[in-house]
This record gives C-alpha cells, sequence and structure tokens, in this order.
C-alpha cells in the first residue's frame, strides 16, 4: 500500500505554518474565510501584485500524483497569473503550473512555459470556493499527462 503524505489543511491544526516549509509575502493564518475548518491560508498580493505563496517540499513523487486543494480568491488575476506551480525540487525547475487567464478560465503551462492547447470552460467566481485537483504521470521529460479537475469535473488534458 503507498504512503500518503497530507498536508494540513488551512493551518487548522497549529494555528500556524508549522506544516509547510516556507513562507513568501503577505501569507496568513485567516479566521474569516474558511472551507474545512475554523481557518484557511490567505496570500494577499496588494498593489502592484507580487510574487505571494506557501511551499512544502518532499511530498509529490516524481512519477505521478494527484494533488487537491480548495480554491478562492476575491478578485480575478490579472492575466495569465499563477496560483499553483509543481517544482521540481532538487533542479527548482517548474514542473507544471495552473494558471488564469483574465476572463476566470483556467488553463495548464509545463516546464517551457507551453501552454496547454485549451483553456478551461469553467469561469471562476470571485468569493466561491473550488475543488481544484491536478492529476499527473511523467514518465520522462517529453512523455506526460496532466489533467485538471474543477469540483471533481475533468476540465482539461494537457499531454
Amino acid at each position: 500500500m503507498p504512503t500518503a503524505t497530507f498536508i494540513e489543511s488551512g493551518t487548522d491544526a497549529t494555528q500556524d505554518f508549522n506544516f509547510y516549509s516556507s513562507t513568501n509575502g503577505t501569507v496568513a493564518s485567516d479566521t474569516t474565510t474558511s472551507r474545512t475548518g475554523p481557518r484557511s491560508i490567505k496570500a494577499s498580493n496588494g498593489a502592484p501584485a507580487g510574487s505571494t505563496y506557501v511551499s512544502r517540499t518532499d511530498v509529490l513523487a516524481d512519477a505521478g500524483r494527484r494533488i487537491t486543494f480548495g480554491y478562492r480568491r476575491d478578485t480575478l488575476l490579472p492575466n495569465f497569473g499563477y496560483f499553483a506551480v509543481v517544482y521540481n525540487e532538487a533542479s527548482s525547475i517548474e514542473v507544471v503550473s495552473i494558471r488564469e487567464n483574465g476572463a476566470g478560465k483556467l488553463f495548464l503551462t509545463d516546464a517551457d512555459g507551453s501552454p496547454s492547447s485549451s483553456t478551461g470552460t469553467t469561469v471562476l467566481s470571485t468569493n466561491t470556493w473550488y475543488r481544484i485537483s491536478l492529476s499527473y504521470t511523467i514518465t520522462n521529460s517529453t512523455t506526460y499527462t496532466f489533467k485538471l479537475y474543477i469540483n471533481g469535473v475533468l476540465e482539461l488534458t494537457f499531454t
């Protein structure tokens, strides 16, 4: 049976970032808006937009996994704004990123920045929680499949 590694949901257990490897920018363990418990992670970019994130290393396997998280925002991200990135920790190279276009639709890019052949069809509304899942299988540096789901429904596939 495979070993599961969990990231704490929204800082509920510790009210801080003990289970995360690092933070950058303005992040908080917030009690005003939560999804699964009394807290959520709030990342504020401010103006002008900056790079704000929490990260956890040593979680994913190279060959393939599924990542699922709750996502909510109060304003649209800037055109082609990142909101989730998977990195190769050893090389610090981006493997895949989930991005949002200026219309609130999601798309994927791979390590060289190539966008997926299609943008998702779902328009994400502000102030609404979504369950975002990314599954992937990586055979080698040129053979891979990423699948993006919104609320359990396949949104797009990128190979």
